[in-house]
């Protein structure tokens, strides 16, 4: 019998953890799985829930955004054709729901 357990199997401990109050650590042990298990599942699963990855299985499909210094001490984000300047760095989840919106819109 296989040790892989599936999405359901993931889905359903994640749940059974957050009602636990117990460090993953101690819950990980108790149940025999790695934390590590534990921890990527709860991860993927926060994604999904903030829409961050596609719940289609298909992953992500990166988009490359370039950075440099401007001498005036700005920073320029490059995506795609489109340059972005800013006078600090702006969050780095920001810059990938800009990234996703510019890609979706057809601008990459």
């Amino acid at each position: 019998m296989s040790n892989r357990k599936g999405r359901d199997f993931w889905k359903k401990l994640v749940a059974e953890y957050k009602r636990s109050g117990e460090t993953q650590e101690s819950f990980a042990r108790k149940r025999r799985i790695t934390v590590w298990s534990l921890r990527r599942w709860l991860y993927k699963f926060r994604r999904e829930q903030n829409g961050v990855a596609k719940s289609d299985g298909k992953g992500f499909r990166f988009v490359e955004v370039k950075t440099d210094a401007v001498a005036n001490g700005r920073i320029s984000f490059h995506l795609g054709s489109t340059v972005l300047y800013f006078d600090k760095e702006p969050d780095a989840r920001w810059v990938a729901e800009l990234a996703r919106a510019y890609e979706e819109r057809g601008s990459c």
